[in-house]
């Protein structure tokens, strides 16, 4: 309860002014602003301002493509909110909107579908409008193809908004402009003409200026459909302009791409060029989910045009961004299922056949029906990151192939490389499928030289350790049971931890080394960076724990919760020595052979 007047202002103060800095698109500083909040609300247990700082914390992760972060903390908002569902139904019903979207982004039809409608039934309930839901259900249909279905639920969008008691002509602008972007998707241009028309004169004389470049793109379009090529150039650049006047940046990455489109169909390709290239600098800066997109007609753009050495830079960068990104998150998201599953459904499982000794069997068919789920759920996830692997092996192979005579050594040892590497991700993808599936037991490992694994690791952080300055010192290791690509990401991620957690200025030195103990391998690897807290200590191990030294610097928090995982399935231990502010010490015990 919310104990006085100066409390409740100070809440109020708090929560407006994180509206304030999310509106101004600044991240980070409205997380740090919604932390005091949470603090505060937490111990005055205000739910209303619990509800609300979840509330803008989904929205934070929603703008930076962080869908299963905005969910979280979606939910939890909705968690606040059901305290009081008379008193909070018009927050329930926006949160259920945002959260319609995340899951058709995740391409959860059914989920975005069954919660858009939830929020329909809460807006007829309380008689508010709730026009955006329908939108909503509209572009998932497009989405799907189902042109049909989404004029009816645009058009209904379009009813529901005009009936309202403060109609909002903005939102009806944006609804018109989705039905005539529909219009251009099914061929019929000279209706999508008309709306873009009477939307394009609203927004300019009234001064609505970011849809006037939402409707310029959408004439702009038109026009390139109409293959009248020298309006759509007027119309792209006049709505390229108006965004970087106005810092409304979320269509320049199509409006670049449109732009090179129409040069490439007149005949301009140097302009198609520096327009994909302005393309991909908006996506590194603002829409990194679309980056691979401009990658994608960047190497079309160079291939076609002939220019080989640009192709090859563009594919070298298309196989950096699907390691370092795409691998990861669905590693992540694999190891993160299977130890929810571990820790929640076996648990759960174990503790119900001890008191109900007469329900075995049935338990451990469910347990069964549960391994196989997750099961499917690895190989479909193995399967959706072999297809970019291979597409990436298939192109290297190619241009290895008319590249022979025209590349020096180095650089057809670099295409080499990636090839290597790409076929070792291509056979961790298969160990990992493997690794989830693995009991206690190693019947089917094989024997593995650690000085190999260590070799890999070096290889591919070669770059990482010399822009580092940094040292790599091994001595003879051990040949011990287990799966290669297991022991390479054991061994990467702790390299990778003592480059990132290195001291400012000092170069780090990394020292790898084996001691014997009577049936053990104990694999010590030490370095000189920051250290670690003594408090900070047991949480090191922790899936997405982030330290309070670390919360700025790179990295997600699940590599030492892999490395744990990946010694645990080996029969091993691992434990850590750490001196603040000297360096730390990863002990790695492995069984001998």
């Amino acid at each position: 309860m919310i104990s006085s007047s100066r409390e409740q202002r100070e809440l109020e103060s708090l929560h407006n002014e994180a509206l304030v800095l999310v509106s101004k698109r600044d991240s980070q500083q409205t997380l740090r602003k919604i932390e005091l909040l949470l603090e505060k609300a937490t111990r005055l247990n205000a739910t209303k301002y619990l509800g609300a700082a979840y509330g803008i914390k989904g929205y934070v992760y929603f703008g930076l493509n962080e869908t299963k972060l905005a969910i979280d903390n979606f939910e939890k908002s909705l968690g606040f909110y059901a305290r009081k569902p008379d008193q909070f139904f018009n927050e329930i019903k926006q949160t259920k909107n945002s959260m319609g979207v995340l899951y058709k982004n995740l391409g959860e039809s059914k989920k975005a579908l069954e919660i858009l409608h939830e929020s329909i039934k809460i807006s007829e309930e309380y008689d508010i409008s709730n026009s955006i839901a329908y939108n909503n259900i509209a572009s998932m249909y497009v989405s799907q193809d189902n042109f049909e279905k989404a004029l009816q639920y645009f058009q209904r969008a379009i009813e529901v908004e005009s009936n309202s008691n403060n109609s909002n002509r903005r939102a009806i602008i944006q609804y018109l402009s989705n039905i005539a972007s529909l219009y251009v998707k099914t061929g019929n241009l000279e209706e999508a003409d008309k709306i873009y028309s009477k939307t394009f004169k609203y927004c300019e004389e009234n001064n609505e200026l970011e849809f006037l470049v939402s409707s310029l793109k959408g004439l702009a379009v038109l026009f390139l459909e109409k293959e009248e090529f020298d309006n759509s150039e007027i119309y792209l650049n006049r709505a390229i302009n108006l965004s970087e006047e106005i810092g409304y940046g979320i269509h320049k990455v199509d409006l670049f791409l449109y732009l090179a489109e129409v040069y490439e169909k007149t005949g301009r390709i140097s302009l198609q060029g520096q327009s994909l290239e302005s393309a991909l600098k908006v996506a590194m800066e603002s829409q990194k989910s679309k980056v691979m997109l401009v990658y994608e007609n960047l190497h079309d753009f160079h291939y076609q045009n002939g220019n080989i050495r640009g192709s090859y830079d563009v594919l070298k960068a298309m196989f950096k961004l699907n390691k370092q990104n795409f691998l990861k998150e669905k590693e992540e998201n694999l190891l993160e299922m299977q130890e929810k599953f571990e820790s929640e459904q076996k648990d759960k499982l174990i503790q119900q056949e001890k008191a109900f000794s007469e329900k075995v069997k049935e338990k451990n068919q469910k347990l069964a029906e549960l391994n196989d789920d997750l099961s499917q759920f690895n190989h479909g996830v193995s399967h959706d990151l072999k297809e970019p692997i291979r597409l990436v092996k298939g192109r290297i192979t190619y241009l290895q192939s008319i590249l022979a005579n025209k590349l020096d050594l180095q650089e057809m040892q670099s295409l080499e490389i990636a090839q290597e590497a790409a076929e070792r991700m291509e056979k961790m993808l298969e160990d990992l499928h493997h690794f989830s599936t693995l009991g206690g037991d190693l019947q089917d490992a094989k024997d593995i030289d650690l000085n190999e694994v260590l070799a890999i690791v070096q290889a591919d952080l070669q770059m990482r350790i010399k822009e580092n300055d940094a040292e790599v010192i091994a001595q003879d290791l051990p040949v011990v049971k287990g799966y290669k690509s297991m022991y390479v990401q054991l061994f990467q991620n702790l390299v990778n931890n003592a480059l990132k957690f290195r001291r400012v200025d000092v170069s780090p030195v990394v020292k790898i080394e084996c001691k014997s103990e009577e049936n053990w391998h104990v694999i010590h690897v030490q370095d000189n960076g920051v250290g670690i807290r003594q408090e900070d200590l047991p949480h090191v191990f922790k899936l997405f724990k982030r330290l309070k030294e670390t919360d700025y610097r790179e990295g997600s928090g699940v590599g030492l919760s892999i490395v744990q995982k990946i010694v645990k399935k080996m029969q091993g231990e691992i434990s850590l020595a750490s001196v603040y502010g000297s360096g730390t010490t990863f002990m790695v015990k492995l069984p001998k052979s």
